[in-house]
């Protein structure tokens, strides 16, 4: 499917014809059954690029802007707001007339606004103002990541940052996407503006509840970096998975007060059900990021698992999971936060089909229990640790070989020690 992505932007016709000739040579060679189910799957990734590539242009038809350009009286509809530092970071719908007017196809542009005492603009508004558009860089070598493309595959044409003050046309229009997002820009003010001796304190609180990494500074930055632990500050399966464990355990110690309805409801399921709802709420609030999406999407197959008495944990959910990601983001297959999180997740459900005797846990007393959980939490960071080094050294020209032991350290303690705080915590409330 990657491979079709590829090439099908570059040669569409050849890859039309490569799936047609294909096409007939499964249809030729039916009879020969290993030969056939290779073609079939062929044939469904080369389809399933196409498809990628054509709903990318359809519903983010955006161009890309291709020389810097000052825009008087810019007009749109703010559909995101990030604070940082220095003011905020605007996603802006554009209007239609300044479309005309650059003769560009702009959907959506960035916009740094750093002018201060004003008001915060919200999530919703439609507003005018006065901005210097620039466009993204291109692959500054050949194969390498391109800024331009990627945006512009999630409509996004140009950034730029304002010259003057935001004027208010009209607030707070409602969408389906706002709805959420001004949910998370108020959950975002909320935590940062909670006293506290540090302010870094609440940056990183604010980017692990609603993804908001912005305000964290470049020195706390370089320390995550430094230490191999800057994927904590990403929401991922990490995140995700304590927030369903802590979630499903308290609906069902609250449901186990009331044994009259225990006979009555099958406990698993609901507690499955209203796991998958909060799920649902914190991927929302976490701004839909690439690692928090797959993550969502795997917790939610084992949610589904346990609501169709299945397995939920297994190769076909991890594929199905890079195949709608893909669909709704074309480049992902660029991104290391896309490569990272699938290889460690394959390659943990690949050793836990390959050998599962290893995981085991419930042989035993309850103290060798314990021992086998932490060392299963220990073999398991280790072998994400392991995964992850080479993908670190191609993107980010970093081998930090103290990072392997501070996740050995770090899982256990989150696994272990910070979950049973959370629920004692959650059970408290």
């Amino acid at each position: 499917m990657v491979l079709s992505i590829t090439s099908y932007k570059t040669y569409p016709i050849s890859v039309m014809v490569v799936s047609l000739l294909l096409a007939f040579a499964a249809l030729v060679l039916r009879r020969h059954f290993w030969i056939f189910q290779v073609l079939k799957v062929l044939i469904l990734g080369i389809s399933l690029g196409i498809i990628s590539i054509s709903f990318s242009q359809y519903y983010n038809p955006t161009d890309a802007l291709d020389k810097k350009k000052f825009v008087p009286k810019l007009e749109g509809r703010i559909v995101e707001v990030t604070p940082a530092p220095y003011g905020y970071r605007l996603k802006i719908a554009v209007h239609h007339t300044v479309k005309k007017s650059l003769k560009k196809n702009l959907t959506h542009v960035k916009l740094t606004h750093r002018i201060k005492g004003e008001r915060q603009p919200c999530v919703g508004d439609i507003i005018s103002v006065n901005a210097v558009l620039t466009p993204f860089s291109e692959a500054l070598i050949s194969g390498g990541f391109d800024f331009r493309e990627n945006n512009r595959a999630q409509g996004i044409g140009a950034s730029g940052f304002t010259v003057a003050p935001i004027i208010l046309l009209q607030p707070d229009t409602k969408t389906y996407t706002e709805f959420w997002q001004r949910i998370r820009q108020k959950i975002t003010n909320i935590i940062i503006n909670i006293p506290s001796k540090n302010p870094q304190v609440n940056a990183i609180a604010a980017s692990l509840i609603t993804g908001q990494k912005s305000l964290i500074s470049n020195d706390v930055r370089s320390d995550f970096a430094a230490s191999g632990l800057a994927h904590i500050l990403a929401i991922s399966g990490l995140h995700m998975n304590l927030m369903a464990l802590i979630a499903f355990f308290c609906v069902k110690f609250s449901l186990c007060r009331f044994p009259g309805i225990l006979e009555r409801i099958h406990l698993p399921k609901i507690a499955a059900s209203m796991t998958l709802i909060l799920l649902f709420f914190y991927w929302n609030i976490s701004g839909q990021s690439m690692s928090s999406t797959r993550a969502f999407f795997m917790a939610s197959f084992v949610l589904v698992g346990i609501l169709m008495d299945r397995e939920g944990l297994s190769l076909h959910f991890i594929n199905l999971a890079a195949i709608l990601i893909l669909l709704m983001y074309p480049e992902a297959y660029k991104l290391p936060s896309f490569q990272m999180s699938f290889f460690v997740v394959l390659g943990l459900i690949s050793l836990y089909e390959a050998c599962p005797q290893i995981f085991v846990t419930n042989e035993g007393g309850w103290l060798r229990q314990v021992i086998a959980s932490i060392r299963n939490l220990i073999t398991t960071s280790l072998i994400a640790s392991i995964i992850i080094l080479p993908f670190s050294i191609m993107h980010f020209h970093t081998l930090s070989v103290q990072g392997i032991l501070a996740n050995i350290i770090r899982y256990p303690s989150v696994g272990n020690i910070d979950t049973s705080w959370a629920c004692i915590g959650a059970l408290g409330c």
